[in-house]
């Protein structure tokens, strides 16, 4: 659930969406380094599964939450 919350957090940290890949793949970097850091390196196969899957729907639901809030705004005519 943390990367719904990140994809959250990219929405109104970065503001673009061609940013988002960037943001997620970094955040990934630093928390893979912080594990190797802390425990070495991670051997198990599901560890990396559940990282990239979550850093995979964190950057597409980042994009989309950018790009929404990229077109809401657009001032529009009032009548």
């Amino acid at each position: 659930f943390s990367y719904l919350f990140g994809a959250l957090l990219l929405a109104i940290v970065v503001e673009k969406s061609k940013k988002c890949l960037d943001f997620s793949v970094t955040l990934f970097m630093i928390h893979l380094i912080s594990c190797v850091w802390y425990a070495g390196v991670p051997k198990n196969f599901d560890w990396y599964m559940v990282h990239i899957g979550g850093t995979i729907v964190m950057t597409l639901l980042g994009e989309y939450l950018c790009s929404l809030k990229e077109l809401s705004d657009i001032p529009l005519l009032e009548f």
